[in-house]
């Protein structure tokens, strides 16, 4: 099994925080995986995953983190 795992980091004025998990993706093989995270690193996949993460209200209009 492998893993395609988003994470972010927030940062505030005096330091940078650790990262937080906000979505993780199961695939059989690693090729499948690697191209799924090249995907999702581009444009169109990028607005994609806004897009989902919205829907899953994990993120606000302004596309913020609801954390």
């Amino acid at each position: 099994m492998f893993v395609c795992i988003l994470r972010t980091t927030f940062y505030n004025q005096f330091k940078r925080k650790p990262f937080v998990l906000i979505h993780i993706e199961q695939f059989e093989n690693k090729s499948v995986a690697l191209k799924r995270e090249l995907f999702l690193k581009t444009l169109k996949g990028d607005s994609e995953l806004i897009n989902y993460l919205k829907s899953k209200k994990i993120l606000d209009e302004n596309n913020k983190l609801k954390i």
